[in-house]
Parts: C-alpha cells; sequence; structure tokens
C-alpha cells in the first residue's frame, strides 16, 4: 500500500555517477538512494579465488522511503562472493 515504508537493496551493476543511475534515482522516486560512494566491488578475483584486500566500485546500492533514516551503512565480507555486501542499520523516523 502507498506510503508504507518500503526498502530496496541489491546488486544493480552501475555506478553512483552513471547516467543509468540518475534515471533510476528518478524513477525510483519516492525513495531515497542512501549508497552514493560505498565500495563493494571486487571481494575477490574470480580466476584466482583470493580475496581482494579493498572493493573500489560502488555497485550495491540501498533505497529507502521516507520513514527510514540511515543509521550506519557498511560494506562486510560475504564468504565466497565477488562483491562485499552492505550491512545496513536503519530506523524508522528522523
Amino acid at each position: 500500500p502507498k506510503g508504507d515504508p518500503l526498502i530496496l537493496a541489491g546488486d544493480f551493476n552501475t555506478v553512483p555517477w552513471s547516467f543509468g543511475m540518475r534515471d533510476q534515482d528518478r524513477l525510483l522516486r519516492p525513495l531515497r538512494r542512501w549508497t552514493h560512494l560505498q565500495p563493494t566491488y571486487p571481494a575477490q578475483i574470480n580466476t584466482t579465488l583470493q580475496p581482494w584486500p579493498l572493493p573500489v566500485l560502488p555497485i550495491d546500492h540501498l533505497y529507502a522511503s521516507a520513514p527510514w533514516t540511515p543509521v550506519r551503512v557498511a560494506a562486510i565480507r560475504i564468504p565466497g562472493s565477488d562483491h562485499f555486501g552492505l550491512q545496513a542499520d536503519l530506523a524508522l523516523g528522523p
């Protein structure tokens, strides 16, 4: 129903500064994207399966409707994944 608190998160495979992401932000309004420069990729190099020490591309994103306020958003290592996951602590209200 309209007005219910909503959270949308996932691997969108595009960086925040791309034209596609700007269009998506516009299309998903009134949701607000809370991840603008939170790097999540790569977590490992698939040819060697060796962990990559530092993600450099922010391609996983978190959107939330107006009642939600982010308390903390961080990238976390997920065993076996080529992405770092997003861990988000959100609160309802300002």
